[in-house]
């Protein structure tokens, strides 16, 4: 009865549904990285037969997601048919809605852009913003050239407080949306696609796990800080929603400030920094002008007396967040999203050297903290991230962790 115990407490068996997935993402991740190979090939760099893999490879090339691209050279014998990614098999359209600006793309299987499409949105009235936004991602179909047909989906990433299954946005302070706002309702009335809706932070927490710095880890801690500050956790590859839909707000973290404790939204928010730092009253400022003050101040980074104590407790009070962050969650990797500074390398040593002091020695953690590899620019995958998370193409965006979990099951659980 104990061996059963042990057995069955150190063994997770897959269903035949979830394991062809999981395996899937790892043929996948061959092709993708090796490619061209022929299926002999692949099954030599997996180190299986031909037939395992066989039903991997019919599959994807149904999708369209692997091609021929010629045959082997083989010296005797019948040649072999090369396989390759095919990333523009399929598209999505990612939409980055943020305050008074909307960032459109077209975004392949790959996670590039092949077009994209910025406009100003002065009104943030929930109907007329989605309305104009409608029209504009009609727009951006059709002057990519890409068929219709083509387009898979369409991400679209929200500030605030987002259902994902119900399709609504329940709150968003930077857009000024106090009652919740059923958003895929308002955009499936004027097109017909499978559209979904994600919180900003774990859009991008995705994206960075797709094609970013988080490429290969599973159980990652983002920290996003435009304009204010928020964040996202993914375990095994998976976002932590939360019993509300509002996990990973980092923001709502007390940290010490000024002596007493502070919510750390706003001791990092730029209205603050440029009104304690740059001498600002904030309160009649337009928010705008007010990002690009605070911004311009905090790339003047160690310049001044005044800015290089900010800097300071910046460094500090992202600290003491990231220490929570690994004290409750033990992240392998902690990304920071942190453009707007001078130097965010030198930044995050000096963050890092920080946690390293406030953290106990015992028992070990990891501490692997570093910048987001996702920039302004290209910040929308992160809502292609998302929609092809909840489409039959989920195995594209986890095909890294597969690999990676797979390893260390098979560490943990050999006996």
């Amino acid at each position: 009865m104990e061996i059963d115990k042990e057995i069955s407490s150190a063994v997770y068996l897959m269903s035949p549904s979830k394991m062809f997935f999981f395996n899937l993402g790892i043929v996948l991740r061959t092709i993708k990285r090796k490619g061209p190979l022929s299926q002999a090939d692949i099954a030599r760099e997996l180190s299986c037969s031909k037939s395992t893999i066989s039903s991997s490879i019919n599959f994807l090339k149904q999708l369209n997601l692997v091609k021929s691209v010629g045959s082997g050279n083989l010296k005797r014998g019948r040649k072999s048919i090369l396989l390759q990614f095919n990333p523009e098999a399929y598209f999505f359209v990612a939409v980055d809605l943020r305050w008074k600006k909307v960032n459109l793309a077209i975004v392949d299987m790959a996670g590039s852009i092949h077009h994209e499409l910025t406009y100003k949105c002065i009104d943030t009235n929930p109907v007329l913003l989605i309305q104009k936004m409608n029209e504009n991602i009609l727009k951006l179909i059709s002057d990519s050239g890409i068929n219709d047909s083509d387009i898979e989906g369409i991400g679209i990433m929200v500030p605030g407080i987002v259902d994902t299954n119900l399709g609504i946005v329940r709150y968003s302070s930077t857009l000024g949306w106090e009652e919740e706002v059923p958003l895929v309702k308002l955009v499936n009335e004027t097109i017909d696609k499978n559209i979904i809706i994600y919180n900003d932070a774990n859009a991008l927490a995705l994206g960075e796990m797709w094609i970013g710095n988080g490429k290969g880890y599973a159980d990652i801690a983002f920290i996003y800080t435009e304009g204010g500050l928020g964040g996202a956790c993914l375990h095994n590859g998976e976002i932590i929603l939360g019993d509300n839909d509002a996990a990973g707000e980092f923001g709502k973290v007390l940290i010490t400030s000024d002596h007493k404790p502070q919510r750390s939204e706003f001791s990092l928010s730029l209205p603050y920094l440029l009104s304690r730092y740059g001498g600002k009253n904030t309160e009649d400022m337009e928010y705008e002008d007010v990002i690009e003050e605070a911004i311009a101040l905090l790339r003047n980074g160690t310049e001044t007396r005044k800015t290089s104590i900010m800097m300071h407790e910046i460094v500090d009070k992202i600290a003491q967040i990231i220490v929570n962050i690994i004290a409750v969650f033990n992240p392998q990797i902690v990304i920071v999203n942190c453009s707007y500074l001078p130097d965010p390398d030198a930044f995050l040593a000096l963050v890092r050297e920080r946690v390293s002091e406030y953290l106990p020695t015992k028992p070990h953690r990891t501490i692997n903290i570093v910048k987001s590899k996702l920039d302004d620019k290209t910040e929308v995958v992160g809502a292609a991230a998302a929609v092809i998370n909840h489409s039959r193409f989920s195995f594209v965006i986890h095909e890294e962790v597969s690999v990676n979990l797979h390893k260390e099951n098979l560490l943990k659980k050999e006996f």
